[in-house]
Parts: structure tokens; C-alpha cells; sequence
């Protein structure tokens, strides 16, 4: 995973920072999935950071539209890699659809 970032009013390039191993969670005390990595080296100095991303369920959908919709203009870039997650797909599927209630 990577993050880029350059100035808004003044772009003078574009630096980044590598989440090379980042480790995936949900909080429900929050209602929101946190993605971490340690040790991150700073934009412009040697400097190393924890960082932790959070997304709400709002936003993981949208997230989820986004990439449905990438996927139908390119289906064989995405087969491969989307057809590791067909369980977890079809998991949020009942859920969406009310099969699985609480």
C-alpha cells in the first residue's frame, strides 16, 4: 500500500511513504477497520511513524462500488485477486441482502 501526497497550492513533486506489510482489522467499538503499519519512513526526513488508517463501513462501500465498477471495464485484471475473496464476498452478500440477521 502506498500513500503519495504533494503540495495543494504549489506542487513542487510527489513524495511517498510504503505500507509494505500492513495488517488489516475491525474495531467494533468504533464501527470502523483500521489498517497498520510500523515503522513507516517519513515523507522527507529520515524519521520513522505508526500509522493508522480508519475507514468506516460507509466508507469501505464506497470503496467496494469503486472497485466493482473498475472491475467491470477491466474483468481479467481483477479475476485473479477477486476470486481469493468469492467466500468473503458472498459472506457480505447475505448480509447485505438479509439472509443473515442478528
Amino acid at each position: 500500500m502506498k500513500i503519495e501526497r504533494h503540495g495543494s497550492g504549489a506542487f513542487h513533486g510527489v513524495t511517498s511513504a510504503e505500507f509494505n506489510s500492513p495488517k488489516f482489522s475491525w474495531h467494533a467499538s468504533s464501527s470502523s477497520f483500521h489498517i497498520k503499519q510500523s515503522r513507516v519512513r517519513d515523507f522527507s526526513t529520515h524519521s520513522r511513524h505508526d500509522y493508522v488508517v480508519s475507514l468506516s463501513v460507509e466508507e469501505l462501500v464506497h470503496l467496494i462500488k469503486v472497485a466493482a465498477d473498475a472491475a467491470m471495464q477491466d474483468p481479467a485484471a481483477f479475476a485473479p485477486d477477486v476470486a481469493k475473496a468469492v467466500i468473503s464476498l458472498a459472506q457480505l452478500q447475505a448480509v447485505g441482502t438479509g439472509v443473515l440477521r442478528t
